[in-house]
């Protein structure tokens, strides 16, 4: 039942961004990053249903409302909500130190409530109709036992096969945070591991150790990435927030560099 769990994602992470007061600079990321996540689960799950119901594909997140009423699943107001949560999205995704508390308790009220009906009737309306596919992540199953045998506290399926563009001989993506250090040859031997668990050739596993992955590269896969495996729900919430408090800081020098940089020139 895919497209359901990343509806419950999105309602789940509403609900914690609409209990968080941005009291302090760790509240307010924490605000900037649940809010980014309920409105990035809405549309990856509205991107799942117009894909699996064989609808015309979408030029951008903003089209996906416009195509799902075509297809008779939204009203029109609910089109249009889509394309607010779509360019809101964009601003949390582009401008996050830009916006003050102000601004996203502003969007919090203004779409949150939005998202949390859309995605319930849309749970209802899928299980009604028995419109979900299996999906890549019931067939990732199999790999559960052997991340929890070797220390891996969280794992990510990214890229093209968790935004459901893939074809039959795409790559499976999948970034790895181990509880311990690694070397080398244990990474190839976990990417040989995970391709006899799926029933595929090695060089078709691209593996990520997040562990040694730079904080931009940690934070597509945060972003873009749905977990498939999580030792501890809350270690998960934590480390995502600490990933992103990290890029944010590290964007935050980028633009006084090139301000600088640009004063000089």
């Amino acid at each position: 039942m895919e497209i359901v769990r990343v509806l419950s994602m999105a309602v789940e992470s509403a609900g914690r961004a609409r209990g968080i007061k941005p009291s302090d600079e760790i509240h307010l990321s924490a605000l900037r990053w649940e809010t980014y996540s309920a409105l990035q689960n809405l549309l990856d799950a509205l991107s799942m249903l117009a894909s699996t119901l064989g609808l015309r594909k979408p030029s951008s997140y903003a089209e996906l409302g416009i195509i799902l009423r075509e297809g008779g699943i939204l009203d029109e107001g609910d089109a249009e909500l889509v394309g607010r949560v779509a360019r809101s999205r964009n601003l949390l995704a582009h401008a996050y130190r830009r916006m003050s508390g102000e601004e996203l308790m502003e969007m919090v009220e203004a779409l949150l409530p939005g998202v949390e009906d859309m995605a319930g009737r849309l749970m209802g309306e899928v299980e009604r109709r028995g419109i979900d596919p299996e999906g890549e992540f019931e067939g990732l199953k199999s790999l559960r036992e052997l991340f929890e045998s070797e220390g891996i506290l969280l794992a990510y399926l990214y890229g093209s096969r968790a935004r459901g563009d893939a074809d039959e001989d795409s790559d499976y993506d999948i970034a790895l945070l181990y509880g311990k250090p690694i070397g080398i040859m244990e990474e190839v031997e976990m990417a040989v591991r995970i391709a006899d668990r799926l029933k595929i050739p090695a060089d078709r596993v691209d593996l990520l150790i997040l562990n040694k992955a730079g904080v931009d590269l940690a934070m597509r896969v945060i972003r873009e990435g749905k977990p498939i495996y999580v030792a501890d729900e809350d270690f998960r919430h934590r480390y995502e927030a600490h990933i992103t408090i990290d890029y944010l800081d590290l964007n935050d020098l980028m633009d006084i560099y090139l301000s600088r940089a640009m004063k000089k020139s």
